[in-house]
């Protein structure tokens, strides 16, 4: 602990920096896929699959980072009832935002309504990841007093194969990320980054990488699980373990080697993600849909063009869906649903 480079002001657990560029690499991930579902360049593209095996674990494994004293503590259910008053915020966050993108494609008519107001599974897609903490943070105090509750948790990941549902699936893909999130101190993070261990990770991700290569060039097997029904039983469970193969040495990699020093935007996005989360829709698909790609089909743009307009898409949706005021606004939100639901309930 003595070593000059971790210092408290850099690795305080008061000042999780690097929890929070990771964070931010996860968020980022997230947007970026968004906007490559619309239109996207091949930089675009590269970018994203770069991002994919680590966005949602990444983001996972800090939702069980947060929760880890709580739930080994026994402590009282504060997250369960914060994350649910946080849904409530969030479908009312983005309810306009469901509303604006039916009224550009179908024009102002009854179905608005049913865009805006019912919680569905196809009208409030992102909501999911809410939903999915909730389970998992009210599972964890009965799975961890399992003996091996790690294999149990993989065994469940592996088993969202038979799930038809992508709700389902990503409710049970991410859960061994969550209780990853669970097992690794910040004490354990340290001693990792001082220790010639951190050295294993990337070994792994270089051989896991060059499993994914020879399944999916050699053996042609789709790297995409999808569901069983699309690629088999076998090929699914073999594919979902090399998924969790490489996100895992990606997510100790990074623990082991990224910089923890506080970066000004990339911490601001990790430390205020749930924002960037709930509105980097309404930049990224209405900003990049109905304004900047219109405009560049009219005046014709070339593959350079192309990718200066996205990235600086998504630089701008970064730096502005992650500033204070929103964050703000958003706990505020939050704070007045816990407050109608759980404060009023208990009086």
């Amino acid at each position: 602990m003595s070593n000059p480079n971790l210092t408290k002001e850099l690795y305080s657990p008061k000042h999780l920096f690097l929890v929070n560029n990771l964070r931010a690499i996860s968020i980022m991930g997230v947007a970026i896929g968004h906007l490559s579902s619309y239109a996207s360049t091949p930089i675009i593209k590269v970018i994203m699959l770069m991002l994919l095996p680590i966005s949602m674990p990444i983001f996972s494994f800090g939702s069980g980072f947060h929760h880890s004293k709580e739930v080994f503590s026994n402590k009282a259910s504060f997250s369960i009832e914060r994350t649910i008053a946080l849904f409530f915020a969030g479908f009312l966050i983005l309810a306009p935002e469901r509303g604006l993108i039916y009224y550009f494609t179908n024009g102002l008519d009854l179905g608005i309504l049913y865009k805006v107001l019912v919680p569905s599974v196809d009208n409030f897609s992102l909501l999911w990841y809410i939903v999915a903490v909730v389970i998992w943070r009210l599972c964890a105090p009965v799975i961890v007093k399992v003996k091996y509750y790690m294999i149990l948790v993989l065994a469940l990941g592996v088993s969202s194969a038979f799930m038809g549902d992508e709700w389902y699936r990503g409710l049970f893909r991410y859960m061994p990320f969550y209780f990853l999130g669970l097992n690794l101190s910040w004490a354990n993070i340290i001693k990792m980054r001082i220790s010639k261990t951190k050295y294993i990770a990337p070994i792994c991700l270089i051989l896991s990488a060059g499993l994914a290569f020879l399944l999916s060039v050699v053996c042609k097997i789709p790297l995409s699980p999808g569901n069983f029904n699309e690629t088999g039983i076998f090929n699914y469970i073999l594919v979902t373990l090399v998924y969790y193969l490489i996100s895992g040495s990606i997510i100790f990699t990074l623990f082991g080697f990224f910089p923890g020093r506080k970066f000004k935007l990339f911490t601001q996005v990790g430390t205020n993600c749930m924002s960037v989360y709930f509105l980097h829709l309404y930049f990224v698909v209405l900003m990049a849909k109905y304004a900047i790609y219109p405009l560049m089909d009219c005046i014709g743009v070339n593959f350079v063009t192309g990718a200066i307009m996205q990235i600086l898409i998504l630089a701008f949706t970064f730096y502005v869906t992650s500033l204070n005021i929103f964050a703000i606004y958003i706990g505020k939100l939050t704070n007045f649903f816990y407050r109608i639901i759980f404060k009023q309930q208990s009086a």
